[in-house]
């Protein structure tokens, strides 16, 4: 089966620029992870790039780097365009990636602010839990989900009050990243990970168990909190896919082209062995 990836379209309402004659129409929007990766050079690649359906579909993506999961629906007018606009086609599925960049903001906040609008404590509120929980804040934590069920939840109504209120919504787990000195573009752009953690001066030897600790709250987050509020929503869990980076790579290796983003070899085995099998089971049964 062929997918055809429209990247960033402008569609009309007589949806002139994309022919879906004899296939599926898909909408996409996120992060980098479904983007073309302008910021990272031209070879960093996408998933999107790699996913494939039980027929030949039409994949049409509004993903841009840096995108955040909370401004998604509400600053992006074409993706919402595209959704409502009588004459559109009917997305037969509503694919996401979001909520790593939002986590990363989150990671940055100064340490002078109150622990509800953070998720990392400093040293001097470090508490005695035996396990990388310590150094999180678990009112920062709330905080962050909050508005990510916020931003879901909008994605949910903008669904419901689309021309496809009965696509499924599928998104993904990040895998795990290691915080490694390995930013964007030789260092022009900080670490996402590395440098929060150095900055909060959370000891090296727990900064995987951090990371990992984050990254299983989120999924738990999608698979029980966002799962229970919102029907037909769809949660691939991609964790432990990749060859994860050492603590001290500094640069591309294994299946990271960077601290946070894989390489197309990693995208590629996130999507032949787990996304496509997934979603090769999830729309088997719909009327494609």
């Amino acid at each position: 089966m062929t997918t055809t990836l429209h990247n960033s379209p402008n569609l009309t309402n007589d949806n002139t620029q994309i022919d879906f004659t004899d296939q599926v129409p898909v909408i996409a929007h996120g992060d980098s992870w479904f983007s073309l990766g302008a910021l990272i050079g031209p070879r960093a690649g996408n998933m999107l790039q790699y996913l494939s359906f039980p027929k030949d579909t039409a994949l049409v993506s509004y993903a841009a780097p840096m995108l955040k999961l909370v401004d998604m629906v509400q600053h992006n007018k074409h993706f919402i365009n595209a959704m409502t606009i009588r004459g559109m086609p009917v997305w037969r599925a509503i694919l996401i990636s979001g909520g790593g960049n939002d986590l990363f903001e989150a990671l940055k906040v100064n340490p002078t602010h109150h622990l509800n609008e953070r998720i990392l404590r400093t040293s001097n509120e470090w508490t005695n839990a035996p396990d990388a929980s310590r150094y999180l804040s678990d009112d920062g934590w709330k905080t962050l989900t909050n508005q990510l069920m916020t931003a879901y939840l909008g994605i949910d109504a903008l669904r419901k009050n689309s021309v496809s209120p009965d696509a499924p919504i599928v998104t993904h787990i990040y895998d795990y990243a290691t915080p490694r000195p390995a930013g964007l573009v030789f260092g022009l752009f900080d670490a996402w990970l590395y440098t929060p953690l150095l900055h909060y001066g959370i000891p090296q030897n727990d900064w995987i168990p951090v990371v990992h600790l984050l990254l299983d709250r989120f999924k738990q987050f999608l698979l029980k909190d966002v799962r229970t509020r919102i029907s037909n929503f769809h949660v691939i869990n991609t964790s432990g896919t990749l060859t994860p980076a050492a603590i001290n790579d500094s640069g591309k290796t294994a299946h990271w082209a960077n601290e946070v983003h894989p390489n197309p070899d990693g995208y590629e085995r996130l999507a032949n062995h787990v996304v496509n099998p997934y979603l090769a089971n999830l729309l088997n049964g719909v009327n494609l």
